[in-house]
Order: structure tokens, then sequence, then C-alpha cells
């Protein structure tokens, strides 16, 4: 897990960051749930990869599966 917050002082964005690593470490993949600069709640998908392109994968994966199905 990680946190993240808006570095501009009058700025609310701020969220949580949840992973889950790959059994063989090869990436990370999970969900942010933060606070927007509107006040609403929002989140998404995310992923840690070593390659851009396998983390766009990644969550094209996640978005297709969905998140009811397990991980």
């Amino acid at each position: 897990m990680g946190w993240y917050a808006s570095a501009e002082q009058n700025v609310r964005s701020r969220g949580t960051l949840f992973f889950q690593l790959h059994v063989q470490g090869r990436y990370m993949e999970g969900r942010w749930i933060g606070l927007s600069y509107e006040g609403a709640l929002v989140s998404g998908w995310a992923s840690i990869a070593q390659e851009r392109r396998e983390s766009a994968s990644i969550i094209e994966r996640l978005k297709d599966r969905g998140a009811s199905e397990p991980v």
C-alpha cells in the first residue's frame, strides 16, 4: 500500500494505492482510490512494470476482467 497527496497547498487531491505483486515479481497490479480536486471520491486501476507497454497491457486486462472477479 502507498499514498499520494498534492504538493500544492490549496489542492485537496490525495488517496491510497493498493498493489499485489506478481508471483515472480515481474509487475504489480492493483487499484487507487482518492479524493479529487473537486472533492468527489474517485478510483481506478493501477500497474507498475518495467516496460510502459506491459503496464498498459495489464491495465487493459484489469479493465476487461472487471472488479467483481478475483485477482
